[in-house]
């Protein structure tokens, strides 16, 4: 109103709370995701359970891997939680062959 000082407001957040959405495929198409909580990281322990649940998903979508294939081949980069010893020692238990990062 004229004569009146403004009221200012901050302005919203317009892009939301951010989360993050963890997935794995393979030639055929995505074989699991994981919605995270907002807010929650990756770290040693939860990649560990992701993979044993990844590893149940391609039992259930994929079970012609088993026969058809010696081990799996599995490829993640060098960060912190995905070379933490016991994400190393579920993979082996697994049979899966993780390449090297490039």
């Amino acid at each position: 109103k004229p004569g009146q000082p403004s009221t200012s407001t901050a302005k919203p957040n317009i892009y939301g709370a951010k989360v993050m959405l963890c997935t794995w495929w393979d030639h055929k198409g995505v074989l699991y995701y994981e919605l995270l909580k907002s807010g929650q990281t990756i770290n040693g322990d939860l990649y560990r359970k992701q993979l044993i649940r990844l590893n149940k998903a391609i039992a259930k979508k994929r079970p012609d891997y088993a026969t058809r294939h010696e081990s799996m081949i599995f490829h993640h980069d060098n960060a912190g939680p995905h070379v933490a010893r016991p994400v190393k020692n579920s993979l082996e238990n697994c049979g899966w062959e993780v390449l090297p990062p490039s």
